[in-house]
């Protein structure tokens, strides 16, 4: 984020403006962005999942190498099912994250 605001600062309200100009009801767009939680119970032709947004295989080691504190092992299972969320909605195909 702080990258972001670096290299284009005041443009950013411009760039807000713009996309929001262009914005269509869900029917008639051709890409829709959501967070995995707001497409909890929907389906799409196609999903990409965001490779930043998801828990890997790498985290999951670290956390369970972590200690068994209970709430860590709660987080760790929501993270994971955070990723089958996201990985169920496609139709047709999926990019998925690295797992």
């Amino acid at each position: 984020m702080i990258q972001l605001v670096a290299q284009y600062g005041r443009k950013l309200f411009e760039f807000d403006r713009i996309i929001k100009q262009r914005l269509v009801e869900k029917d008639r767009a051709e890409c829709v962005f959501a967070t995995t939680h707001k497409a909890k119970g929907q389906e799409h032709d196609h999903v990409e999942m965001v490779e930043e947004d998801f828990i890997t295989r790498e985290g999951i080691k670290w956390a369970l190498r972590a200690g068994e504190d209970k709430a860590q092992l709660l987080k760790l299972r929501e993270e994971i099912n955070i990723y089958y969320i996201a990985a169920t909605r496609a139709r047709k195909s999926i990019r998925l994250a690295s797992f």
